[in-house]
């Protein structure tokens, strides 16, 4: 092992034996500063190219990885958007405008890969719906309907939290063309061109197929319908058989039987999320259901995300108390998460993907800081 990593490492259990000394509110500004100064791409201008992508990892040489950049703007959005919450209920006023004003570059920056993506197959830039999750690495991928979960997760929390008329009237139009990327233009052999469920990349290339797209479907319409304020139910999303691919039970019954599988368990999370968004009641016993089997293979903390905006926006009862998720950031390190740490943090995200943790560097923290903020508003506001 290279000198510098275990010094690296000496580092992170110095920092972790003075971790309780620092307060769980004061670690959250230690978080966003080192995400917004380590862990984002250029922020000068939304609209430059590779400006406002979230890194996953910074390794020990300080090279930094990307490769779900799209994925993490949902969750960024949402801690933006509960930040923003949090910072308007206490008179915090400037620091809710520079919510805003970083929502807004967001918001931005997914227009912006959206534009961008045609161009890398020599085509016409077209706002879409496709996009690149990085216009700074042609190869960093595209369109795919796990990039779309978290996207819409943070759009949810978004409007639940913002009342910006120009926000909403912009995250309503990002939603539509998401949903609308998923329903591609195909070609028949007789020449007739039509739409149907499946992702396809300008050349005509599948990246998602239509069987991929059977348990998500109506799910997918029904939250895109929810954050536009429209029936945005595409044709074949809307009838008994698609609803009952996304029923909570059938996914419920599948994947309780799949879970300790990593090829099946980020599928799992997927079903989750979009469930209880598009499920509220049934989502939530769902969503509660996943994450105590979850936390039986995983760490504490496990999808924990889910249920707590369940709590948010549905008014249901958390499923811990407050001392098991207050201790779960109590154990997270003033330097952040990091690979090698021996409690829940030693992953790329302890929320939505804690199986991730062989990815040898320092994580991004997004996942402390939405839970800090969950946490807030669950157990501060929602009891008085």
């Amino acid at each position: 092992m290279p000198f510098k990593y275990i010094l690296y490492l000496l580092i992170v259990i110095v920092q972790q034996a003075v971790a309780q000394n620092v307060g769980i509110d004061e670690k959250y500004q230690i978080y966003k500063h080192r995400f917004e100064t380590e862990f984002l791409t250029s922020t000068e201008n939304p609209h430059k190219t590779g400006a406002f992508l979230p890194v996953e990892y910074i390794n020990s040489k300080g090279e930094k990885f990307t490769g779900d950049e799209v994925w993490y703007l949902g969750l960024y959005l949402a801690v933006l958007s509960t930040e923003y919450h949090l910072n308007t209920k206490n008179n915090r006023l400037k620091e809710a405008e520079q919510n805003l004003n970083q929502i807004r570059n967001i918001l931005i920056t997914l227009d912006r890969l959206d534009t961008a993506a045609e161009r890398y197959f020599g085509k016409k830039a077209k706002l879409n719906g496709f996009f690149v999750r990085n216009d700074s690495q042609p190869n960093s991928g595209f369109n795919s309907q796990d990039q779309i979960w978290n996207t819409f997760y943070g759009f949810k929390m978004l409007k639940k939290f913002v009342s910006d008329t120009a926000i909403i009237a912009h995250m309503q139009a990002i939603s539509i063309r998401f949903l609308n990327s998923m329903y591609s233009v195909v070609e028949e052999k007789n020449g007739k061109q039509v739409r149907k469920w499946r992702i396809l990349d300008p050349n005509g290339k599948v990246l998602q197929k239509p069987e991929e797209m059977l348990v998500s479907k109506y799910a997918f319409c029904k939250i895109a319908s929810d954050l536009a304020d429209s029936n945005l139910f595409l044709p074949g999303s809307d009838n008994m058989f698609s609803r009952f691919m996304s029923s909570s039970a059938r996914m419920g019954m599948y994947h309780r039987t799949t879970l300790r599988k990593h090829s099946h368990v980020y599928n799992t999370y997927g079903i989750a999320i979009l469930t209880m968004m598009a499920f509220p009641e049934k989502g939530y016993k769902f969503s509660a259901k996943i994450e105590r089997i979850a936390m039986k293979h995983f760490p504490k903390g496990t999808f924990s995300h889910i249920s707590l905006s369940s709590c948010i926006l549905y008014n249901h009862k958390p499923l811990q108390n407050k001392e098991f998720y207050t201790g779960i950031l109590e154990n997270a390190p003033v330097s952040g998460p990091a690979y090698g740490l021996k409690n829940e943090w030693n992953s790329l995200n302890l929320l939505a993907c804690p199986w991730q943790d062989s990815w040898k560097g320092r994580y991004n923290g997004l996942d402390f800081m939405l839970l800090h903020n969950l946490v807030k508003i669950v157990f501060e506001e929602q009891k008085k």
